[in-house]
Parts: structure tokens; C-alpha cells; sequence
């Protein structure tokens, strides 16, 4: 960065951004995989505009039917939203930078996003964290300004962006923590009780139809939440913890990663908002290390540190140019090639034979076998259980007409399809379909049907053996209830 020029700066930023997100929208457009199981069943979160979701907020399936609406109910439909929302989210990152710090700072720290091994996978696919990592940006863009200049507008978006960012996953409320610490240690993030007080209501009343939706469902996110962090009493698992924050190096690039550490050691030479900028990255960190210190938790649990990271660790190297160069270069160069090696990478497999994008290559097999056999005989209904399996059959149906259920029964519902879309008894077209893995209760649940047995080819059930039942007599599927 030899200029000093601002505008050499904000123009370089927005040009890089603007190219590496048409590099991974054309790589994107050519992409032979089909949606993941998380992806399929967000997608069927946004087929109606529901305030909630079994796992998670429905705010991700929202975005999902805006961009299928606008690009087609495809894969790429699907997945468009993802590189353009991080565009979004680096921008806006790049706008807080120069609040911050300094312009060339800024400028690197939002390159350093846009680059970042996480961005480059999470462009790639569309989950939950894209959405969160835009408005939890927004939001603290707009409790700095808020923090400066007061003002009902600011106000207003500030609620707004963290209202939304709730809505596209729980794990706001690491952020919040840190919005608080920051505003602790530092005036320049401290705005009025009577500002937080309006942007709390503002936050609830956005959150609010969630609430009421997981009520008036039995609490079934609540306890999926629960069982996801799987804690079990105060064992210590200290290595888990450390596997953790070793997969940091990962998600955010080890030159940054180890800036944004070495940063720690020198906080006592930092001024007051330098240090809140580290309160606001460290406490996502904290809290899911601790998580994972008590039980588990997956790499990305805490990745909104990143937002506040890229700043603290892009300060850490400003005045080390060669380090910047290998940082940049690096997390670029993952950027450029992880979009080539998914699409032209599909038949590539691991030593012990499984494909490398086994959940990703297209549709496996036995998907078709069910559907051709359903159209075949005129049936308008697929019986399946597990997640995987449910998620692709309901992506693969979306234009035939045939609805996917889970059994009939009233057990505890272990996915969206059990909650809100089992088997209805009263339902009396035949014949039904059911696909199963050959290990399944489900399987066996009308054991006078016509079975056929098939070993699914390659895909994320590769070499599982699965039987289709063709079911005249529904009255099988009308018993007990399957849980």
C-alpha cells in the first residue's frame, strides 16, 4: 500500500471486494454440487414465511426464498445470497475500520475479511453465520456512531440490525457481551441508558414472533439447543478446548490469528478504545472456549470474533509489511482456489476412499430411485426418516408435486419434518412410499408391503444399503407412534 491517498484506499477495498465476489459468483453459477443437509433444510425453513424453525431462527430460510425468488428455485438460487451478504459484511467492516483506526488499517482489515478461510467457505455455502456476521457488523457500526453522535435514527438501526442478527442465529448474544464489555472499558462505545433502553424493546420486538413461535411449539428449539451443547455435569475436557482455539488458526488465517494473540500481550500499551475493540473480539471466543472446555463445540461456534479480529489483528501488523503481504496472500490464495477445487473437484476421494465432498457432490442416487418409482405409481406422498435423508428428498421434490413426511406418531420430534410435518393418518391416497436405511425401525413398520433393497451409490450415504416400500394398506403407518 504505497499511497496515502484516502481514496486510493476505499477505491483499491471495494474493487478487490467487488472482483473476488464475481470470481466466486461465476464459480458459483458452474458448481455441479447439490445442497448439503443443513443447506436443503434451510431451504425448506423458507417455502413459508414461519417465525420459526426447529434448530434455529428463520431468518436464514427468509433470505433463502428472497434469493431463489429472484435467481431461481435452484442450487445457485440457494446459494447466491452468501457471497453477496460477506461482500456486504466487508464493507461494512471496512466503514468501522475507519471509524476506528486509520484508512490503509481499515482498508487491510477488510480485505482480510473478504479473504478470510471461513468467508471463502462460508461464500461457498449459505448458513447461518453469513446472515449473523452482517448484522452483528452492523451492529456494532452503528453502536459506535450511536456512541458518538446520539440521534433516533441511529437508534433505530442499531435495534434493527441486532434484532435481525438474533434472528439469524442464537449466538448473538456472544456479541452482545461483547458490545457491553466494550462499552465498559471504552466512552467511545458507551451510548445513553435511555439509547439502550429503546434499542433493547426495538431488539425484542423483532425477536418477539420467535418467541411466541417456539412457545406455541412446544419448546422444541429450546431443547434442541440444549442437547446440541451437550453438557454433562463439570468434567473437564481441556483438550477439547485447546482443539478449539487451534481451529481459530483455521477459520480466521494463521498470520492474523497469531496478530490478533500477540496483540494480548500488549494491551497495557494500548489506548481504552483499542482495548474495547479486543473486548468485543475476545468475548465470543471466551464464552465458546469455555463451552467447549465443559463439553463441545464446532470450529465456527465463535466466529463472530472475526468481526472486531480482523480490525485488533490488522493494527498488530500495520507497521509489518512483509508479514500483511503473507497474511493477504495466503487467505487469497485460499479465496481463489477453494471455489475451483469444489466445482471441478467432485469425484476426488481420501485415502479411505470417501469422496472429499461427500456431502456435497450431486444427488445421490437412491433420492431418484424413490421419486422416479413415487411418480411411476402416481404417489404423492414419500414416508423417510433422518435428517439427511429427509432434507435431500424435499429439495429434490420441490417440483413434482410429492410431499415428504416423517412417520406418523407424537414422539419427541428430532427435526423440523417431525415437528411440523409428519405422516398425517388422515391421509388416505396410496399408494405411500417409504425410504429407509435397511437399519431403520422404519423399514420394518409394514413388513406385508412390497420391499425393494438398494445400496446407495456415491453421495453422503454412499454404501448404505436402504429399502423403498411400496404401501397399499396405510394402516401400518397409522399405528403407534415411531420415535
Amino acid at each position: 500500500m504505497p499511497t496515502t491517498d484516502p481514496r486510493t484506499y476505499t477505491r483499491m477495498t471495494y474493487l478487490v471486494i467487488g472482483l473476488l465476489t464475481l470470481w466466486r459468483i461465476v464459480w458459483l453459477r458452474m458448481d455441479g454440487t447439490t445442497l448439503s443437509t443443513d443447506e436443503a433444510q434451510y431451504w425448506f425453513w423458507g417455502q413459508s414465511f414461519a417465525f420459526g424453525a426447529y434448530s434455529k431462527p428463520p431468518l436464514i430460510g427468509w433470505l433463502i426464498r428472497l434469493t431463489t425468488e429472484i435467481a431461481g428455485n435452484t442450487v445457485f438460487g440457494a446459494r447466491i445470497g452468501a457471497p453477496l451478504v460477506h461482500a456486504g459484511t466487508a464493507l461494512v467492516i471496512f466503514a468501522l475500520g475507519v471509524r476506528v483506526t486509520t484508512r490503509p488499517v481499515a482498508a487491510f482489515a477488510a480485505l482480510s475479511y473478504i479473504t478470510l478461510p471461513a468467508v471463502a467457505l462460508g461464500s461457498i455455502l449459505i448458513t447461518t453465520d453469513t446472515p449473523l456476521l452482517f448484522f452483528a457488523a452492523l451492529s456494532l457500526l452503528a453502536q459506535h456512531k450511536l456512541a458518538q453522535t446520539g440521534g433516533a435514527k441511529l437508534t433505530l438501526a442499531l435495534g434493527i440490525a441486532i434484532g435481525l442478527a438474533f434472528m439469524s442465529k442464537y449466538a448473538m448474544i456472544y456479541v452482545v457481551l461483547g458490545m457491553i464489555a466494550a462499552a465498559i472499558v471504552s466512552r467511545d462505545w458507551r451510548i445513553s441508558w435511555r439509547a439502550t433502553l429503546a434499542t433493547t424493546v426495538i431488539a425484542v420486538l423483532i425477536v418477539l414472533p420467535n418467541m411466541i413461535w417456539i412457545a406455541t411449539h412446544s419448546f422444541a428449539t429450546v431443547e434442541h439447543v440444549a442437547s446440541d451443547a451437550d453438557w454433562a455435569g463439570l468434567r473437564l475436557y481441556p483438550v477439547q478446548a485447546l482443539r478449539f482455539v487451534a481451529e481459530q488458526l483455521a477459520v480466521m488465517g494463521p498470520v492474523l490469528f497469531v496478530a490478533w494473540l500477540w496483540g494480548l500481550t500488549h494491551l497495557r500499551k494500548m489506548t481504552r478504545p483499542q482495548i474495547a475493540l479486543y473486548a468485543l473480539s475476545i468475548l465470543p471466543l471466551l464464552v465458546v472456549t469455555g463451552q467447549a472446555l465443559f463439553s463441545r463445540a464446532l470450529a465456527n461456534w465463535g466466529v463472530t470474533f472475526v468481526l472486531a479480529g480482523v480490525i485488533v489483528a490488522s493494527v498488530a501488523l500495520e507497521n509489518r509489511r512483509i508479514l500483511r503481504r503473507i497474511s493477504l496472500g495466503l487467505t487469497l490464495l485460499i479465496s481463489l482456489a477453494l471455489p475451483v477445487f469444489v466445482t471441478l473437484g467432485t469425484h476426488l476421494r481420501m485415502p479411505d476412499g470417501r469422496l472429499y465432498l461427500h456431502r456435497y457432490v450431486a444427488q445421490p442416487d437412491i433420492i431418484d430411485w424413490a421419486l422416479d418409482m413415487a411418480r411411476a405409481q402416481n404417489a404423492d406422498i414419500i414416508v423417510a426418516d433422518g435428517r439427511d435423508v429427509l432434507s435431500a428428498l424435499t429439495f429434490a421434490a420441490r417440483d413434482t408435486g410429492i410431499t415428504i413426511n416423517a412417520p406418523a406418531g407424537s414422539g419427541t420430534p428430532h427435526n423440523h419434518w417431525e415437528l411440523l410435518h409428519r405422516y398425517d393418518p388422515r391421509q388416505t391416497s396410496t399408494p405411500v412410499f417409504i425410504l429407509a436405511k435397511t437399519t431403520s425401525p422404519l423399514a420394518t413398520l409394514c413388513p406385508d408391503a412390497t420391499t425393494q433393497q438398494r445400496t446407495a451409490g456415491q453421495g453422503f450415504v454412499e454404501g448404505q444399503d436402504f429399502v423403498l416400500v411400496e404401501v397399499t394398506d396405510t394402516t401400518c403407518l397409522k399405528g403407534a407412534a415411531y420415535d
